[in-house]
């Protein structure tokens, strides 16, 4: 099994190799094992902390089969559900077509377990509410379609490109969201880029935007030009310093823009919201 020679058993120890049982003592060899196997065979690995929040890979869901939360006909019954929760209704009541009593009590039970982690995306209604169930949504008309458009994108990346799939959710879940934008520090700037770089590839370019942020009072000075000019080297995505004279954050804030009007917007809570749909559909439904 090991490849090699009886002398080479008894050289390592005169008990290591017994020649009238033919019985070899694992204990006396076990140094002699350990350098023939070489030290890349024999370590323990170095500890890697995960995102805040991560899909396990026992979470994940099958090669062959999409989240069902991707698919609009279950996303809509899904928030048909957490709005009659929201308005008090027992389970029963709540249940709503195209969502069957199993994953509906899924999810009831995930928010109710894991309401600390999910409190972000209930916004400032989950201050005043300790039983909110709802979260943020997307509100005008554009930002109702473009949700759309994103998770039908998501759901084709997941079939072509599932290893894209899979970095846009662990990134997406590991950032923070304020006032609808999604945030992450500089040192997560190779994040951002591979982010940036999946985002393209479910929206055209013009829907995105990425500033540069940092607070005045931070220790560290920070070069926006620098940071600025590397962004715009990894992606075609439109890159700026932040507008706002006093920011409250240092890093990355991306979001989501559309034209009404010839006035450009930005998507109040769409990745906000799409990162709930993830967080809730995928966990809740393959816990």
């Amino acid at each position: 099994m090991t490849g090699l020679r009886r002398q080479s058993f008894s050289d390592n120890g005169r008990r290591a190799y017994d020649k009238v049982s033919g019985m070899v003592n694992l204990n006396d060899i076990r140094t002699l094992i350990i350098r023939q196997l070489g030290a890349n065979f024999y370590h323990i690995p170095a500890r890697v902390k995960p995102p805040a929040i991560k899909i396990a890979s026992h979470n994940t869901p099958s090669k062959k089969q999409m989240p069902d939360i991707l698919k609009i006909d279950v996303y809509a019954a899904v928030m048909k559900f957490l709005e009659r929760l929201q308005d008090n209704c027992s389970f029963e009541d709540a249940k709503s077509e195209g969502l069957d009593s199993i994953k509906a009590e899924k999810i009831k039970n995930y928010i109710d377990t894991q309401r600390g982690q999910l409190t972000p995306y209930f916004g400032d209604k989950g201050k005043k509410n300790p039983n909110q169930y709802l979260p943020i949504i997307p509100k005008t008309k554009q930002e109702i379609t473009f949700l759309h458009n994103l998770l039908k994108k998501l759901g084709e990346l997941y079939q072509t490109d599932r290893k894209a799939f899979d970095d846009f959710v662990v990134i997406l879940r590991g950032a923070s969201f304020v006032s609808g934008q999604m945030r992450m520090p500089f040192k997560d700037r190779s994040q951002v880029y591979r982010f940036a770089q999946i985002a393209v590839k479910l929206l055209d370019k013009k829907y995105w935007q990425i500033e540069v942020a940092a607070r005045s009072d931070v220790k560290k000075s920070i070069n926006l030009n620098q940071e600025l000019a590397q962004l715009k080297q990894e992606t075609t995505i439109i890159a700026k310093k932040s507008t706002r004279a006093n920011s409250s954050y240092t890093g990355f804030l991306i979001s989501n823009t559309y034209i009404v009007d010839k006035k450009k917007h930005n998507g109040v809570a769409i990745l906000q919201h799409i990162c709930f749909l993830l967080v809730v559909g995928i966990d809740a439904f393959t816990v």
